[in-house]
């Protein structure tokens, strides 16, 4: 198996993503998830690729992690 790099800005990708990122902050079950982590990474992150990423992002291969206010990966 062999993926090609792409190496282009996608703006509308971009323009996209800050719009997706203040919707992600605002979801009652992310911010709960992120708090008090009871439901699975799965189950967050298909909420997430569900709500938020599918349409034009289906185009990529996202992988999904979570960090701390302090920059440390946040592993559920």
């Amino acid at each position: 198996f062999s993926g090609k790099l792409v190496t282009e800005r996608d703006f509308v990708a971009e323009f996209m993503f800050d719009d997706i990122v203040e919707r992600i902050t605002k979801d009652e079950v992310v911010k709960k998830y992120l708090s008090n982590p009871v439901a699975s990474k799965k189950e967050i992150t298909e909420r997430i690729n569900s709500l938020y990423l599918g349409g034009y992002f289906n185009k990529y291969n996202l992988n999904l992690y979570t960090f701390t206010n302090y920059s440390i990966y946040f592993y559920t």
